[in-house]
């Protein structure tokens, strides 16, 4: 039997690429000169102004900063917001990355739980009160989720910069699936865009070509620095000082940045295309999973019945029906489930979905 992954989560190995990559690398002017700008070229910080101006948020140039990776900018901004009593709230389920990231830069990792609703995961507001109360310097919100797919909606969006405005507390926003919508019937207009404005808590925005443009070998991401205008200011700068001391961004991919974040509407539309024919694929093989609305991202998580091991489970449908899914405890879920990536190219998707439904059914 062929073994089926559906684990795969680098574009670059499933399909989804650039056709003049190498034409518009040759083509690159940045190559043969060096002068280096703290928080990056000048004009590649105004692409991603401009890029989030299309999407009707504002995300000043100067309020800008390039990074190589989004884990480069968790780290920096650990550096940044690190004192006394270091701890940050990081959602339960969600990526094990974070975690790792917080121990290296020396912080204690709290949690706070997203529940399962009938409309779609939401914020546990007692948990995050909680953790807040007790200390936590700064909290992570994704927004679409990994792995549940759940866009903030307003009003906790609102609430969170309350909460962490009162508390103190830092807000660091991951939006790196944010043009990723599951269904073209939700995305742009239906899928909540995250409010920036007049934040009363600082605010820090991440996003980066790695997914917004399925491009994680050129390496390059962003930091925006929003919340009250004193506090903020002198955030940046000190983020610009972190940057200078390490100038980790390539000068051929920030002279690229403007070019490529301006063509993105191709390889967006590829990217959405699969997502949509993935999502009904698995909607199809599992019924149960219809898509909540407003929901998005590259992976889905899967729930098994309470009580199920899904490390045995995701063992065994390895075994005897040569599929690959990832358990749900990597993921730190609370509940029993599997997450399967949803970049997945289409036939391998649906061959390994029917799959994972057959074998899941007793157990979910």
């Amino acid at each position: 039997m062929e073994l089926l992954d559906l684990t795969l989560a680098n574009p670059t190995e499933v399909g989804l690429t650039w056709p003049d990559l190498f034409r518009r690398l040759a083509a690159c002017e940045g190559v043969s000169s060096y002068d280096p700008s703290p928080g990056g070229q000048p004009s590649a910080r105004e692409a991603v102004e401009a890029y989030y101006r299309d999407r009707r948020l504002d995300a000043p140039a100067n309020r800008t900063l390039l990074t190589a990776s989004t884990s480069e900018a968790y780290g920096w901004l650990l550096m940044l917001l690190s004192g006394s009593g270091n701890r940050v709230l990081l959602p339960r389920p969600g990526y094990p990355l974070y975690g790792d990231i917080t121990r290296f830069g020396g912080w204690d990792a709290g949690s706070y739980r997203l529940q399962p609703t009938a409309e779609g995961w939401r914020l546990d507001r007692q948990d995050i009160a909680r953790g807040l109360a007790a200390g936590a310097r700064a909290l992570v919100a994704i927004h679409p989720h990994n792995p549940t797919g759940a866009f903030l909606t307003a009003a906790d969006q609102r609430w969170l910069q309350n909460a962490c405005a009162e508390a103190g507390a830092a807000l660091i926003v991951d939006e790196v699936f944010a043009d990723f919508a599951w269904r073209s019937d939700s995305s742009a207009a239906g899928a909540p865009e995250f409010c920036y404005h007049d934040s009363p808590a600082l605010l820090f925005v991440l996003g980066g070509i790695s997914k917004t443009l399925a491009l994680p070998q050129l390496k390059c991401s962003w930091i925006v620095t929003l919340g009250p205008e004193r506090v903020a200011a002198r955030a940046q700068q000190h983020l610009e000082y972190l940057a200078d001391t390490y100038l980790s961004v390539a000068t051929p991919t920030q002279a690229l940045l403007p070019e490529l974040l301006a063509d993105r509407s191709a390889i967006q539309g590829r990217i959405r295309g699969r997502l949509d024919t993935n999502t009904r694929a698995l909607e199809v093989a599992w019924p149960s999973l219809a898509a909540p609305p407003h929901s998005g991202g590259w992976w889905r998580l899967c729930p098994l019945r309470p009580g199920v091991d899904d490390e045995s489970f995701a063992l065994a449908l390895l075994r005897q029906r040569s599929t690959l899914v990832h358990p749900g405890y990597l993921f730190d879920a609370a509940e029993p489930a599997v997450a399967v990536s949803l970049i997945t190219p289409e036939e391998t998707f649906s061959a390994g979905v029917t799959r994972l439904a057959d074998m899941a059914y007793p157990f979910c």
